[in-house]
């Protein structure tokens, strides 16, 4: 297991499909983000392994970090990160997904997590803006993603999960000295 990047609390490890229960915990520990948009608390694997494995048309498969995020003090994983380094271009990145075990939510770690995943991205692929989307029915979300710091742009395009399309808004923040 090698270690992306770490804080005192908490470290980053890039995953693959070998990790798919792993990951399925994880999103089984999030049944309200998923009744929400997907309107079912069941989530297939092969779905979770389009998340881990999936990329856009012409990338680069080795850009793509779909990411475990670990409790230092018990080796736990409580959160996925999903990354896209050089998207669209280099020095840009896209967040394409943070999600952390419901059990986890609202004591900080998101915060943290985010910005592990930031100063990561920041030091190792000079990423210096990252954008990301927020479906418009997730209000938590578009609350926790402001108080990152991200930034709505009023661009909305629709995204789909599960059979499921939601209106979407992309988010960006400019990194410095992260």
């Amino acid at each position: 297991m090698k270690v992306l990047e770490k804080d005192n609390d908490m470290f980053l490890v890039r995953l693959t499909s070998k990790d798919i229960h792993e990951v399925a915990r994880i999103y089984q520990e999030n049944p309200k983000f998923f009744k929400l948009l997907t309107g079912t608390e069941e989530i297939p694997l092969a779905y979770i392994e389009s998340e881990i494995e999936g990329i856009p048309q012409n990338f680069n498969k080795e850009n793509k970090f779909f990411m475990g995020i670990f409790l230092k003090i018990s080796n736990t994983m409580i959160g996925v990160a999903d990354f896209l380094v050089s998207y669209p271009v280099y020095g840009k990145g896209c967040l394409g997904l943070l999600l952390l075990s419901e059990q986890f939510q609202s004591q900080g770690y998101g915060k943290k997590a985010v910005q592990l995943v930031e100063k990561w991205a920041y030091e190792c692929y000079a990423v210096r803006e990252i954008t990301l989307g927020v479906e418009l029915i997730n209000q938590k979300a578009y609350a926790f993603w402001s108080k990152c710091g991200y930034v709505p742009t009023g661009e909305i395009f629709e995204n789909t999960a599960m059979g499921q399309t939601h209106k979407t808004e992309l988010f960006k923040k400019i990194l410095k000295d992260v």
